[in-house]
């Protein structure tokens, strides 16, 4: 570290050393002489209310990273880590962290996959790729640009290299048909320096993105979900007073809300009920006939303990043959088969679950935050598949660049746990 330089670091999963209350950990963290940059980080953050008797285990994941990340902004770091600093984030927040950055004095290390994100904040991308480390100047869409110009050239060279390989091949097969063994060896040795000693690898191998293909439908009018004045409680904490909406046909629709809103709380609501068996309860009534997949954020429609086989079988409600043909296309080696989930990566998870959902007649999808912790590649993936989805869906996500590509046609607004308005769309687009 040079000298005078302070550094401010927030991981992608962040602890808060055994502290129960918001007060506690406010004491701990924050010299006294900066409580008041640490409250005016909460309040730029869009965390506002400062109840220093909140027990931290009652804060929505939002809330949390907003709390951890104002410690550390109160600071006045010269330097700043940020690991996945917009996971759990609302889109609100997501834009004033933005905004905040953009004027920060000091330097910043940004590890994300938030595309929209980064086009609004970097000026700079760093690349680990096939284990080589690339610059690249501006944001992400000059990374796009400068990555394809640079994929182009590689590809030039291996097809040159390829050719030379080809040609070298033929004239020491058509030497040795000679029985010229002065020109096969001369030829021998022009192989090994232009071909061997220069070997150039296919830049586009393992980047094909496996496609998948999501063939549940429904179809218009088509009741899906009714809600009527659903309220929830935890202990004196309100989440969800008096919700009401009805998701009917092929609507996309998605969830919006500030962190603590109640936005994963009605999808768990939701869930519950199907995982009941049940149709309806007091609040929530399901459409007949629906075949209904659920993307949690925590991921825990999977059984961590059981194979990747075994999983793929359970989830896709396929026979073996199936659930291996699929695993091969999610680029799972024969090796992986046997491995258990919980070995697997967030990103290999999710390409797993959504895996299974290609498998079934999925006509209502529910995803928490589905783009959480992905790397772009495996984003991709998910989008593709989505876009062509012809059955309903209900989506909670702070990643804009992925809901704009989604064709979202409907926004349910949550505030303080009611909803607050709808807004039916043509084509989202954000600005």
């Amino acid at each position: 570290n040079s000298e005078g330089e302070t550094l401010g670091y927030m991981p992608q999963e962040v602890s808060f050393d055994g502290c129960a209350y918001f007060g506690e950990f406010m004491e701990e963290k924050i010299e006294g002489n900066k409580k008041y940059k640490f409250e005016s980080a909460l309040r730029m953050l869009d965390y506002h209310s400062f109840d220093e008797y909140q027990l931290i285990e009652t804060l929505s994941g939002g809330e949390k990273l907003k709390l951890f990340l104002a410690s550390v902004i109160s600071q006045d770091p010269s330097l700043l880590l940020l690991d996945e600093p917009t996971n759990h984030l609302d889109v609100d927040t997501i834009l004033a962290l933005s905004e905040y950055l953009s004027n920060y004095g000091g330097r910043a290390i940004i590890v994300s996959h938030d595309r929209a994100f980064l086009d609004s904040v970097v000026t700079g991308i760093w690349e680990l790729d096939d284990g080589k480390f690339r610059e690249y100047k501006g944001n992400y869409a000059d990374y796009e640009e400068e990555k394809e110009k640079a994929l182009e050239i590689e590809r030039q060279v291996y097809v040159g290299w390829t050719k030379k390989k080809a040609q070298l091949e033929k004239l020491i097969s058509l030497e040795r048909t000679k029985g010229a063994s002065g020109n096969v060896g001369a030829a021998e040795k022009r192989y090994s320096r232009e071909v061997e000693k220069t070997e150039v690898k296919d830049p586009f191998r393992n980047k094909d993105i496996p496609g998948l293909k999501l063939d549940g439908a429904s179809h218009s009018g088509k009741l899906i979900v009714d809600i009527k004045n659903l309220s929830k409680s935890f202990g004196d904490k309100h989440i969800l007073e008096g919700v009401s909406l009805e998701i009917r046909g092929v609507e996309k629709i998605w969830l919006y809300g500030k962190n603590g809103s109640g936005k994963t709380t009605i999808l768990q609501e939701v869930e519950q009920l199907v995982e009941s068996g049940q149709m309806e309860n007091a609040s929530i009534r399901l459409g007949n006939n629906l075949d209904i997949g659920y993307y949690a954020q925590t991921q825990s429609v999977l059984n961590f303990e059981a194979t990747l086989e075994d999983e793929l079988q359970r989830l896709g409600k396929v026979h073996w043959e199936s659930a291996i043909s699929m695993l091969s296309r999610l680029q799972f080696n024969k090796s992986d088969w046997e491995r258990k989930v919980k070995t697997l990566s967030y990103g290999q998870r999710a390409r797993l679950i959504f895996g299974a959902f290609s498998l079934g007649q999925y006509n209502f999808l529910i995803l928490d935050e589905p783009t959480n912790h992905l790397d772009i590649k495996t984003r991709m993936i998910i989008e593709n598949a989505l876009i062509g989805y012809k059955g309903a869906m209900l989506i909670v996500s702070h990643d804009r660049y992925f809901v704009e590509r989604l064709g979202i046609n409907r926004i349910i607004f949550l505030e303080n746990g009611t909803v607050a308005k709808e807004e039916l769309l043509g084509v989202m687009k954000f600005s």
